[in-house]
């Protein structure tokens, strides 16, 4: 856990926003978190689940699309396990690499999500809690799909995190009516539950407010 929380996921916190959001929304959960020197970048993205299938074998994994790929480096470090070699989005679809492993895949592979069209394998990450896909929205687009690319959650960086800010930023957000879930990875050290429970509410975008306070438990 503590190689996926720090080493490869390197955000603070995450919030998980209502489908029906609308740009407006977004402004104001943003002005909540920025306001008071709180949050320092943040990334907005969607999440979702998706089943990923290559020949006979099929299986369920988390679709991630940042909205700029420019800024996933500062959120999520993607890179190969032994070399270390950076990896960036482009075309294709970035898998971890147990799900790799699952499905049989290598780089330059085909694979389709939800019986869409073929994907290429760029890459294979390093990844150790569930299984991740992550692509770009101009690729989700083309993989066939059945909703347009729409963005369900934002991921924060909090400069000089305290439990201050923490639960400033939570209690605020907690009140909006656009955030489904707020979560804040204090220490880094990030009971599985947590992470179970937020993934679904990211992936299925249940109707449900609630703040976790990972590393607190």
């Amino acid at each position: 856990m503590d190689k996926q929380y720090g080493d490869i996921f390197k955000y603070d916190a995450i919030v998980a926003v209502d489908n029906g959001a609308d740009d407006d929304d977004y402004v104001k959960i943003l002005d909540e978190c920025f306001s008071d020197g709180i949050a320092s970048d943040k990334m907005i993205a969607l999440q979702e689940t998706a089943d990923i299938k290559s020949g006979s074998e099929e299986l369920e994994t988390y679709i991630f699309v940042p909205d700029d790929p420019g800024e996933l480096e500062k959120f999520i470090d993607l890179h190969e396990r032994k070399s270390r070699e950076k990896i960036f989005l482009g075309d294709g679809v970035v898998l971890g690499e147990k799900l790799a492993r699952l499905l049989g895949v290598t780089a330059g592979d085909s694979v389709y999500f939800n019986d869409g069209f073929p994907v290429t394998v760029e890459a294979v990450c390093e990844n150790y809690t569930f299984n991740y896909a992550y692509m770009t929205a101009e690729t989700y687009e083309k993989a066939g799909f059945d909703n347009a690319f729409k963005s369900n959650m934002i991921l924060l960086n909090i400069d000089g995190s305290t439990s201050e800010k923490e639960d400033m930023l939570s209690s605020r957000l907690v009140k909006n009516d656009s955030v489904l879930v707020v979560l804040v990875e204090r220490r880094r050290k990030v009971p599985r539950s947590c992470v179970k429970s937020f993934a679904y509410y990211c992936g299925n975008n249940s109707i449900c407010r609630s703040t976790c306070f990972c590393g607190t438990v």
